[in-house]
């Protein structure tokens, strides 16, 4: 409940207190929230439309403590056919 009408600083906040003890975590959230924490994590435009999904790898090191969504890459940003 916390994530559905999030900001996307707001969802980065959930997801960093987890980042240290997972090794996945899936977000499932809705815009703008959603196209804006994707777009900060990819350090690029991002466009995500119903029921897109964008993923990303971490090098496996952990960000500093003020920063450890630190290093993710995107991988792949996918959804259905339009």
């Amino acid at each position: 409940s916390e994530l559905y009408s999030a900001s996307g600083s707001e969802i980065m906040g959930i997801v960093a207190l987890y980042a240290a003890d997972a090794r996945s975590i899936l977000v499932i959230g809705h815009n703008p929230g959603a196209e804006e924490i994707v777009r900060r994590l990819a350090g690029r435009e991002i466009r995500l439309k119903t029921s897109n999904v964008a993923v990303f790898e971490t090098d496996g090191e952990r960000g500093p403590d003020d920063a450890p969504l630190e290093g993710l890459r995107l991988l792949d940003v996918f959804g259905p056919p339009a």
